[in-house]
């Protein structure tokens, strides 16, 4: 039967000659198979389980093909068992990523590309379902196209909506455009588009505000498909290890900093790393102090809020931002608009740790940002229907600046090691997130100094880094 329909697809030819035989299994008569039964998920079950089930628990290990990326299959039941002998042993590798976002998934796939003989280990501590938040909802960032690095970033998004086999727009939309709202004299810039009041009312709703500036190559990252899709490439990339809820612990100080690897110890053993690279994120206070210096990286606990829209005709509602005060998206399939203040000082939950999250909404910035939505938007939602979201956002902010490079001076492993480490006041993932993947590629390969984004570097040196810790 497989043959007479490959033969139908393939007219013009015999596929008879090209056949050289085959088996037929019969599962269902198998003794070791118990009848040929295997895992059949629900919609979003392999995506939130599969982690949770495959992790170790003490030295009692599990496999099988449920807990595989090709469940239900032989291959999976092996794959499932290869992860194992490569998680239970001591392993070295050519480098070893420590980070959870899109900025650690990106680089991995730009290194293994670059270089194919290499092992390279991705250590994350959150499960595969990291971008998902509790109501099911997309996770997007703002895309903002004021300078031209940014402006350089669309063509490195479009580049890995192609990898992963994606159409245009899917990790970076930019149908909607982005609108800068702001009573300063900012400049207009990028073939932006400056409007009044009169112009802003009529064609985004917003009333009480003097000035816009509209930029038609704006939008919004989609970072919950981005992050799967580059997830499923991880899986088929043959040099790259990636292991969920696995975490960095710290370091063996028996290695001396001289030797040509560093050993790292996680949650569930150790393993040997020829380079390292830190992406900081929410966690990189913890984890600069393994190597000996501080970040000073501040968090904020943020809210999101979703404001019904009055009218299903609001539909051409941009990416938007008010001067660095509120953050919004565009209209949601719920007809909610989605809105969120930035860090603010009247915001009471800085912390340092993000164990610290207690994902209970500040109402200071609620009532703030409700304030807003009636002088500014109440004719187009009604600011009294709202819904705070459960799960709130951690925004972060380094006080030195952005830094891109190998670690200070008085780290550990300061030769073998580099790091990103960045902030957002609105608690988004940088625009700029492949081009930081580009250049930390670069520097790990040694290509940096040819780098054609060099003009970029001048603001990130490890010199900002503080080598004694210190409180923030």
């Amino acid at each position: 039967m497989a043959l007479t329909d490959v033969q139908q697809l393939h007219t013009n030819i015999n596929i008879s000659q090209y056949f050289a035989g085959g088996i037929t299994k019969h599962w269902c008569q198998d003794q070791y198979t118990q009848g040929g039964t295997f895992a059949q998920y629900a919609p979003y079950q392999q995506t939130k389980l599969k982690d949770l089930l495959a992790a170790s628990v003490d030295n009692v290990h599990f496999t099988g093909e449920q807990i595989s990326s090709a469940h239900a299959w032989i291959e999976g039941a092996i794959l499932s068992a290869l992860r194992l002998l490569m998680q239970i042993q001591e392993e070295s590798f050519d480098v070893t990523i420590v980070g959870d976002d899109l900025v650690s998934l990106i680089t991995v796939l730009q290194i293994a590309e670059f270089q194919p003989t290499w092992r390279i280990v991705l250590l994350s501590a959150a499960p595969s379902d990291n971008h998902m938040d509790n109501n099911s909802d997309e996770e997007l960032s703002q895309f903002r196209p004021n300078d031209a690095a940014v402006t350089q970033s669309i063509v490195l998004w479009r580049a890995l909506e192609a990898k992963a086999n994606v159409s245009n727009g899917t990790f970076l939309n930019l149908t909607n455009g982005y609108l800068l709202l702001t009573d300063e004299n900012s400049t207009c810039s990028n073939n932006c588009q400056e409007l009044d009041a009169v112009q802003i009312k009529a064609q985004f709703g917003f009333h009480n505000i003097s000035r816009g500036l509209f930029y038609s190559s704006g939008g919004y990252v989609n970072i919950t498909a981005a992050y799967h899709a580059l997830i499923r490439l991880l899986e088929k990339t043959p040099n790259i290890v990636t292991r969920s809820n696995e975490y960095f612990v710290g370091l063996d100080t028996r290695v001396s900093n001289s030797a040509d690897h560093a050993r790292l110890i996680t949650n569930r053993g150790s393993l040997n790393a020829s380079r390292l690279v830190l992406i900081s994120g929410p966690n990189g206070n913890n984890v600069s102090k393994k190597f000996n210096f501080h970040l000073n990286l501040r968090l904020w606990e943020l809210p999101t809020i979703t404001y019904r829209a009055k009218t299903s005709s609001f539909r051409q509602l941009p990416t938007w931002a008010y001067d660095k005060s509120f953050f919004g998206l565009p209209l949601m399939a719920s007809n909610d608009v989605r809105i969120s203040p930035a860090v603010s000082s009247i915001s009471t939950q800085l912390f340092t740790d993000p164990d610290q999250l207690t994902h209970v909404p500040d109402p200071l910035l609620i009532t703030r940002t409700t304030t807003w939505v009636i002088d500014h938007l109440s004719s187009k939602v009604n600011s009294s229907d709202y819904h705070v979201l459960s799960k709130t956002r951690i925004a972060t902010r380094l006080l030195a600046g952005d830094v891109l490079d190998r670690l200070p001076p008085c780290a550990r492993y300061r030769s073998k090691t580099f790091i990103y480490a960045g902030g957002s006041v609105d608690g988004s993932t940088s625009p700029l997130t492949p081009l930081w993947a580009v250049m930390l590629t670069q520097l790990v390969l040694g290509t940096s100094n040819n780098s054609i984004y060099n003009d970029l570097f001048f603001s990130m040196n490890a010199e900002k880094l503080t080598c004694e810790p210190r409180s923030v």
